[in-house]
């Protein structure tokens, strides 16, 4: 299947061209790998430190590696997700299982988000927190609250009271849009890798995989605050033209005129679908 649009696993933020410092420690990990295997010798008396060794049919990983700057065994480890059925279900389910495995290694997360946004995203009591784990746990438990509001359409004023854990006094709303603007996208790459993985060992194998819709668009599914393929053909629909609550309500509003879908249909398809549905909409508006 085609997937140009929903394979995108870029982190980019707004008026920033650096290479994502979450990610630094990563790739010199998965660089160290790959140079360990060609030392010849070591000291006398001491064994070489251990190194992970990929097999030939399993190379692909390494080139995913390199072209993320993330470890070859925490890819594996996701890989593994993936095929213990641990991926299967909804957006919101495969999102929710994602930070399920995130939460029992929670030093993983600082591989995925750069500390810098983390920091931004909490303040100076964040960074008073004696080491990395107490920071890590910290912010996936305020990050799973949020982020299914940014995906069901909630809006950045609401985001903030989840936030803050308060209806006022929410000024700017600088939490959220911080939220919004920095931690977004970085989710969104994690939420990509899953796809990405399972293409590139397909064609390593030449047979590329049946994946399901809901897994090959969900990087952009996080992007874009939506819950599900549907919804996000619907925004992507509106040309961006409107804001993304008014296009969620176009989504509720016209969701039960759309036709079934194949679970690994082509997402041009599905986006179709959901043209259909607005126009069958409007159809029984005026009628």
């Amino acid at each position: 299947m085609r997937l140009r649009f929903t394979t995108r696993t870029y982190r980019k933020t707004a008026d920033d061209h650096r290479k994502p410092l979450a990610r630094y420690s990563a790739m010199e990990s998965a660089l160290r790998e790959r140079l360990a295997r060609v030392r010849l010798h070591h000291q006398p008396g001491h064994d070489p430190r251990p190194v992970t060794e990929i097999p030939e049919e399993g190379k692909w990983v390494e080139q995913v590696a390199s072209s993320t700057g993330i470890s070859i065994g925490v890819l594996q480890q996701i890989v593994d997700l993936a095929d213990s059925g641990g991926l299967d279900g909804n957006a919101a389910e495969v999102v929710s299982a994602l930070f399920g495995w995130l939460t029992s290694k929670p030093l993983l997360l600082m591989d995925f988000i750069r500390p810098e946004s983390l920091e931004g995203l909490f303040g100076e009591s964040y960074k008073r927190l004696t080491d990395d784990e107490h920071r890590a746990r910290e912010a996936l438990a305020k990050i799973v609250i949020l982020l299914p509001l940014w995906m069901s359409g909630t809006p950045v004023n609401q985001l903030e009271a989840a936030y803050l854990e308060r209806a006022d006094k929410l000024g700017r709303c600088e939490y959220a849009r911080h939220f919004v603007s920095r931690i977004v996208p970085e989710i969104a790459f994690f939420a990509g890798l899953p796809v990405r993985l399972l293409i590139a060992r397909g064609k390593h194998l030449g047979a590329p995989p049946a994946v399901r819709t809901v897994l090959a668009t969900l990087g952009g599914i996080v992007r874009e605050g939506c819950d599900s393929p549907e919804a996000l053909a619907t925004r992507l629909n509106c040309d961006r033209s409107i804001s993304r609550v008014a296009a969620r309500r176009i989504f509720e509003k016209i969701r039960s005129f759309a036709t079934a879908g194949s679970p690994t249909e082509e997402f041009e398809i599905t986006r179709e679908r959901m043209r259909q549905a607005d126009a069958i909409s409007q159809f029984v508006a005026i009628n």
